[in-house]
């Protein structure tokens, strides 16, 4: 299925399978997003109430994406991969010579490795989200 309706306590959900209709939607103006971003990082983050009212007061979501979106191009951009990478680096360069490295488990080493990578470029070294933090995005 393409495209199916989830029926939720307040209304519907629906969940797009097909990536080309994704990118579709999210080209859509009708369709409104910032809610459901809300909610879901009000869930993952634990934002409390007196900060989600004001988070959710007109204008702050857009202050917010225009403030986040021209931090993340040019030299910003280029400064905060290069602190990923050299956090990659690291990860990979602690593995001792000639021992490799046993993973158990690829996609959560991965997703632990990157998410933390990526925490740390954005976040800085002051990051406050712990690689179990990490693992509830993924």
């Amino acid at each position: 299925m393409p495209i199916c309706t989830l029926p939720m306590m307040n209304g519907k959900m629906y969940i797009i399978n097909k990536p080309s209709l994704v990118s579709v939607a999210m080209r859509n103006r009708a369709l409104d997003f910032d809610e459901f971003s809300l909610e879901f990082g009000r869930f993952i983050l634990g934002i409390p109430n007196e900060q989600f009212k004001a988070l959710k007061q007109p204008g702050v979501i857009d202050d917010f994406n225009r403030v986040a979106q021209a931090a993340m191009t040019g030299d910003k951009l280029t400064r905060m991969n290069v602190r990923a990478m050299r956090h990659m680096g690291s990860e990979l360069s602690a593995v001792p010579r000639g021992e490799g490295l046993r993973i158990e488990n690829l996609m959560d080493w991965c997703s632990d490795t990157l998410g933390t990578a990526s925490n740390l470029a954005l976040l800085g070294k002051n990051n406050p989200l712990t690689c179990e933090d990490v693992r509830l995005f993924w």
